[in-house]
């Protein structure tokens, strides 16, 4: 199984949910010195298992990623290895339109909610019910695969192009009129607290109905497309697999 990398850590000292470059930031001010955090992040998901930091380097970003003494809880869509686009795109097809948006809607939860412990109680739930697992035949059997979550407000690189994930996060939205379609632009916050425009997802002849002054929580279950230059475009697996609200 691929080294599991996370963008965001549930802190124990808070019981909040704290973003990567926070550390990243941190490790740069103090000189390398990361003690404040060290043994007090967890899985985001599960809150049980310690992740440790590596910093960015001239080649490489930073990341967190699991103590290798440390385990996940049993139902932490963590513990599977990653569907390929193959695998969602085929789950997708045995599941219909309102199964799609029910599993959005989940995955939403599960993923705006997560500084609350009791919003999401990972120990009584099943396995089927963690919305990031799937079941996938391999040789008519049944496995169980996750889909890679992304959140909309970490980098969306070209190493991630065609690799399908649920990119959540909170968001403004536009709607962009394309010849005799529509596109919805996403704008996320930056550090400065300013929104600035990130990517957009083609909606063909379907005219979104949007507060641009609000803002919205969003689920895309879709991949990325660096087709139209070096910002990146989210193509949907089906042209429903997206849900605001």
């Amino acid at each position: 199984m691929k080294r599991k990398q996370f963008d965001d850590f549930y802190f124990i000292k808070d019981g909040k949910i704290h973003t990567l470059d926070e550390v990243q930031e941190h490790y740069e001010k103090n000189n390398g010195d990361i003690s404040y955090y060290k043994g007090d992040m967890r899985c985001p998901e599960c809150k049980e298992a310690r992740l440790a930091f590596t910093h960015k380097t001239s080649k490489n970003r930073e990341y967190l990623s699991k103590e290798p003494t440390s385990n996940h809880l049993d139902n932490c869509s963590y513990n599977y290895d990653y569907a390929t686009k193959k695998q969602i795109i085929e789950y997708v097809k045995t599941i219909n339109e309102d199964q799609i948006q029910d599993k959005l809607k989940s995955a939403l939860n599960m993923l705006m909610n997560r500084d609350t412990s009791t919003d999401i109680n990972i120990n009584s739930q099943e396995q089927r019910d963690n919305p990031l697992i799937i079941k996938s035949s391999n040789v008519g059997n049944s496995i169980q695969r996750t889909i890679q979550r992304k959140s909309l407000s970490m980098w969306l690189d070209k190493e991630y192009e065609g690799k399908v994930f649920i990119f959540y996060g909170k968001v403004k939205l536009k709607v962009e009129p394309f010849k005799e379609f529509f596109r919805l632009l996403i704008y996320t916050k930056r550090k400065d607290k300013t929104w600035g425009y990130k990517t957009k997802v083609f909606r063909g002849r379907f005219k979104d109905k949007i507060d641009e002054n609000k803002e919205y929580d969003i689920a895309i279950l879709g991949s990325l497309d660096f087709s139209y230059g070096s910002t990146p475009e989210i193509k949907l697996v089906k042209y429903n697999s997206l849900l605001y609200r």
